[in-house]
């Protein structure tokens, strides 16, 4: 049996700290990241504590990634 794989984006808490996840996830969505190649990332789950919930949160409730980043900037 084949198992498809899925990509998952787990954010942590720390208050500051979810600024600079919106900037990460701005970074891979956009394809602005040399760790995605430059190509830009999808994910299939979305998860997180705290402010990372927060920002994880956000990011489901639009349809349009980019606007949910706009959002959470």
């Amino acid at each position: 049996m084949r198992v498809e794989s899925m990509q998952a984006v787990v954010l942590s808490g720390g208050g500051a700290t979810g600024a600079f996840e919106v900037g990460v996830l701005k970074a891979l969505i956009k394809g602005m990241s040399p760790a995605t190649d430059h190509q830009p990332f999808t994910f299939d789950v979305i998860t997180g504590t705290s402010v990372g919930a927060f920002n994880a949160t956000c990011m489901v409730l639009h349809d349009d990634p980019e606007a949910a980043l706009d959002q959470l900037e």
